[in-house]
């Protein structure tokens, strides 16, 4: 991929861990992505994608945190109309089963 390309990617971390997220978004800065926002659980990753302009191309979320998990912001993210490429993540492998 270009690094014009990679420069106009937007970019949302999803996690409810904040050095995860934090770290997450040094390394994607790091490697020439233009725009990366962060939140912190399910609800507040909805509200800043209904807003988001422009639209969120890549999606990195976290499966396991409280309230609106992983797979429910997936599963909502799936139903819009510009639906992100999601990278779903977890800690705990036993889940994914």
């Amino acid at each position: 991929m270009n690094e014009t390309l990679i420069a106009q990617l937007h970019v949302l971390v999803v996690d409810d861990k904040a050095f995860i997220r934090n770290m997450l978004a040094d390394i994607l800065a790091r490697s020439g992505i233009g725009r990366i926002a962060t939140a912190a659980d399910g609800n507040e990753a909805m509200a800043y994608k209904g807003q988001a302009n422009p639209p969120v191309g890549l999606l990195f979320c976290d499966l396991m945190m409280p309230d609106m998990d992983g797979i429910e912001v997936v599963r909502h993210v799936a139903s819009l109309e510009h639906r992100p490429g999601a990278v779903r993540r977890t800690q705990n492998r036993s889940r994914l089963r």
